[in-house]
C-alpha cells in the first residue's frame, strides 16, 4: 500500500508538470507559466513535461504570421516556428531557420505537434518540441517572438517582435 500511495503521488507529480495540449487553443490553467510579450499585444506560454520535452502557446491579435524562434534573442540562429492561417481559413505552418535578417525552410521538424487556430481576432501557435530537440543545454532558452498582419511567411515583423528566456526546470 505504501508503494502504491507513492507511485500514485510520484505519477501525479509528473502529470502536474505539464497539462498542455497542443491543439491551437489556450486554455485556463492549460499552461503553467505565461509572460506578456510585443507591448502588450500577444502572450507566450510554456509548459515544460515530465520527460524534458516544452510545449509553447503564442497567442497575438493578429490576422497575419507568427512566430517562435528558440536558441537564439535574435533571428540569426534561431530555429522558428511560424504560421498564419491562409485565405481559405487553412492553417500554414513552417519551421524555418533564421540568418540575419531572413528565414528559410529548415528542412527538418523538430517539433512532433503543432497547430493553429485563429478565433476572436487571435491568432494561437502552439507547439511541442521533445527533450531532445529543445535547443542549448545552459539554464535557460532564449527565445524571439515576432508577428505580421500579413498572412505569409515573407512579410517583414517590423518593430512587432520580443526577446527573452524560457526558464529550464
Amino acid at each position: 500500500m505504501k508503494y502504491l500511495l507513492a507511485f500514485l503521488l510520484i505519477a501525479g507529480a509528473a502529470q502536474a508538470v505539464s497539462a498542455a495540449v497542443v491543439d491551437g487553443k489556450v486554455s485556463a490553467q492549460e499552461y503553467t507559466n505565461s509572460k506578456s510579450v510585443l507591448s502588450g499585444n500577444a502572450t507566450l506560454h510554456w509548459a515544460w513535461d515530465a520527460k524534458g520535452g516544452l510545449t509553447i502557446a503564442l497567442e497575438a491579435k493578429t490576422g497575419g504570421w507568427l512566430s517562435v524562434g528558440l536558441g537564439t534573442r535574435s533571428m540569426t540562429g534561431s530555429y522558428m516556428y511560424m504560421g498564419y492561417i491562409d485565405a481559405k481559413g487553412r492553417a500554414v505552418i513552417s519551421e524555418q531557420v533564421g540568418a540575419e535578417h531572413i528565414h528559410s525552410p529548415s528542412g527538418t521538424k523538430r517539433a512532433d505537434k503543432s497547430a493553429l487556430k485563429r478565433g476572436g481576432g487571435v491568432e494561437v501557435l502552439e507547439f511541442h518540441v521533445p527533450v531532445a530537440n529543445v535547443p542549448g543545454k545552459g539554464k535557460t532558452v532564449p527565445f524571439i517572438v515576432a508577428f505580421s498582419e500579413k498572412a505569409d511567411l515573407v512579410s517583414p515583423h517590423g518593430d512587432n517582435y520580443d526577446i527573452g528566456s524560457i526558464p529550464r526546470p
